[in-house]
């Protein structure tokens, strides 16, 4: 038999669903969190390529790459165009 599990006065529900909806909650949670992660992370390459086409043409991905300062700023803009595709 179920364990039950009483939340607050409203509800009463058997462990099992209890368990259930936690570990949907939980997965939820995590898709938000990546979905959050990567909104940033295209918020942030759109800023590099609006950056890049200030000048009026458009911006390309190894400009992208060539403007980078440095081998570590390189490798995370080359995360983010992969994010993008």
């Amino acid at each position: 038999m179920a364990a039950v599990v009483t939340l607050g006065r409203w509800a009463t529900l058997p462990r099992d669903l209890v368990d259930e909806v936690e570990q949907e909650l939980g997965a939820a949670r995590a898709a938000v969190a990546q979905d959050r992660a990567r909104v940033v992370a295209l918020e942030e390459l759109h800023a590099l390529a609006l950056a890049l086409s200030a000048g009026g043409r458009p911006a390309t991905v190894p400009e992208l790459l060539s403007s980078a300062r440095d081998a570590a700023d390189r490798d995370r803009r080359t995360r983010l165009v992969r994010l993008l595709r």
